[in-house]
């Protein structure tokens, strides 16, 4: 992706976390598996989602992000090449959609300690794609930063 992204001039330069090892993902704050550095000037946190996250892990994973994204100016884009991620997780990121805070109970299971929504603010500057062939320009469509 990050490739291809570069031989179509959209992408300059790019970081990825084994780069940076250091920068392992601290609580409640993602690390994206890649940053790209666009001609533009805008910079885009990159997941690669290739099997699916449930329950807690995914309402971490978008808690982490949204912990996040003030990081990349023009936010987050989540490749995927399962349909059925793709659908779930636009789904889960989309405006209004509920995610879960999780605790540990005095037993050590896990249990849901509060739920919010997604804001608008948020659900805006992440973008959910499969990988595909055609769909080359996802640098174009994140939002600029204003």
């Amino acid at each position: 992706l990050t490739i291809e992204h570069m031989k179509f001039g959209l992408v300059e330069k790019f970081f990825t976390e084994r780069m940076y090892p250091e920068l392992a993902d601290k609580a409640g704050v993602k690390r994206p598996d890649v940053v790209w550095h666009c001609r533009d000037g805008q910079v885009i946190a990159v997941e690669v989602e290739l099997t699916s996250k449930w329950g807690r892990q995914l309402d971490e994973f978008i808690l982490r992000m949204h912990q996040s994204i003030h990081k990349y100016s023009a936010g987050y884009v989540v490749f995927t090449d399962s349909p059925a991620i793709h659908k779930r997780y636009t789904a889960a990121m989309a405006v209004g959609a509920p995610v879960s805070t999780w605790i540990k109970d005095e037993r050590g299971y896990w249990r849901i300690a509060g739920v919010q929504e997604i804001e608008a603010a948020f659900a805006c500057r992440v973008l959910v794609r499969l990988i595909d062939d055609h769909d080359k320009d996802v640098v174009k469509k994140m939002p600029k930063n204003e």
